[in-house]
């Protein structure tokens, strides 16, 4: 489990997050919002391959902002486990005085894992907290985070959509969405760095196992060759 920039530094807490956000939120929710597009994929194993029993979330962003600064993700249903894989990466200052801090850093409100807010811990163009950088972009575009000498890095190579959870089921999962993911999710209104809410779309797939869709044609065009009257000559 992936320990909080915030809990790190206690003396600054959980509530500093949500304090900063709420006063440098400069846009609210409209019909003319940023809309943030969560997907979760059943059978995925977090690659788009089959996999029974796996589940992954994905997050993509509209093109109308400067990317995804925080996510806030609420499962449902009978899942068994699951892991934030959102890109993240700690690595020392080029001068040595400390640590960088790159990514989507991971936060449990809740003590438990149902609920999960992820986190940019760095909100520019504000001085507001040493060795944060921000990434734009996330949910948009493809990248990179930084890898020289890094002490821990989670998904240096990030794709679109963006990879956040994986994890495992036995019955049902779900995305329950509702005002906690609504309340925590996040964009950067531009490449200054200033957050404005987004409006959360929660969509769910299911992979489909390989060879079924030849089966299914397969099986149509067996039906149809018993249906469909033949062509005679007259």
């Amino acid at each position: 489990m992936k320990m909080s920039f915030w809990l790190r530094d206690a003396s600054r807490g959980f509530g500093i997050l949500v304090a900063i956000l709420a006063a440098l939120t400069i846009a609210h929710r409209s019909s003319a919002a940023p809309i943030v597009t969560l997907t979760l994929s059943i059978n995925d194993d977090g690659t788009g391959s089959y996999a029974p029993g796996q589940f992954a979330v994905y997050a993509g962003d509209s093109l109308d902002n400067g990317g995804i600064a925080g996510l806030g993700i609420a499962l449902g249903g009978t899942w068994t486990s699951n892991i934030v894989v959102a890109p993240f990466a700690v690595y020392p200052k080029t001068d040595g005085s400390g640590a960088v801090f790159e990514g989507l850093d991971t936060v449990y409100p809740t003590g438990g894992t149902s609920q999960v807010i992820l986190i940019q811990d760095v909100i520019a163009p504000l001085p507001a907290f040493d060795g944060s950088e921000a990434i734009y972009g996330l949910g948009q575009v493809a990248g990179s985070l930084s890898t020289v000498g890094s002490s821990y890095i989670v998904q240096p190579n990030y794709g679109v959509p963006l990879l956040i959870l994986q994890g495992t089921y036995s019955g049902t999962v779900s995305l329950v969405g509702g005002d906690f993911t609504n309340d925590n999710t996040y964009v950067f209104e531009n490449t200054l760095g200033y957050p404005e809410y987004a409006d959360v779309q929660e969509t769910t797939q299911v992979m489909p196992e390989p060879g079924s869709g030849i089966i299914l044609l397969g099986s149509l065009a067996a039906f149809l060759s018993r249906r469909l009257p033949r062509k005679t000559n007259r």
